[in-house]
């Protein structure tokens, strides 16, 4: 098995949690490898593997993404490119998307023997049209936010799914979330729940 990891080095546990990972996937005898920006930023991990960004995800099994949710969300982007299942794993406080807690890492054993279950979530593409034509903006995991940016006035927003017409708003914008988003990103915009 070939693991992809995504520490979010921003957090302040993760760089420990990484090393830890790291150790328990040696001690499994397990290969692992980092994007080369990432592998530049670690210190802490004796045999560090690099490969460019665009084989980390391509030439894995799994990704497990190090940090909180923003780290997950992060990863699903890169990984559902490749159609590649992502672990996260808690660095800091609080993860409620994070499959393993930083004290836990004794379950990547089951990862590693295929003792485990995978969770299929939706993801939304999202396409924006304007006068250039239609074009793919990216995939997400927990909601899209189309904004009005720095304009002073509402916007005209025409929404539809699937070619099929839902609606147009007057509006600072608009979130659409997937089950896996919160209604809390409306609530607290100010919008309905």
């Amino acid at each position: 098995m070939k693991i992809a990891l995504l520490p979010n080095l921003t957090r302040n546990h993760a760089s420990a949690v990484t090393a830890e990972v790291c150790r328990h996937l040696d001690g499994l005898k397990v290969d692992y490898f980092f994007d080369e920006k990432t592998s530049a930023q670690i210190k802490n991990i004796a045999n560090v593997k690099a490969v460019s960004e665009a084989e980390l995800i391509k030439n894995c099994d799994v990704a497990v993404a190090i940090g909180g949710d923003g780290s997950l969300i992060h990863a699903a982007r890169r990984a559902v490119k490749f159609r590649k299942p992502i672990l996260g794993i808690n660095a800091g406080k609080l993860a409620f998307m994070a499959g393993v807690e930083k004290n836990e890492l004794y379950l990547l054993d089951d990862l590693i023997s295929g003792n485990y279950s995978i969770d299929k979530r939706m993801m939304l593409d999202v396409f924006s049209t304007n006068d250039k034509g239609t074009f793919k903006i990216g995939s997400c995991l927990n909601d899209v936010v189309i904004a009005r940016g720095e304009q002073i006035k509402l916007i005209k927003l025409k929404i539809s799914c699937n070619e099929n017409h839902i609606n147009e708003y007057y509006a600072d914008g608009v979130i659409i979330s997937t089950p896996t988003g919160s209604t809390a990103y409306s609530l607290s915009a100010g919008g309905p729940v």
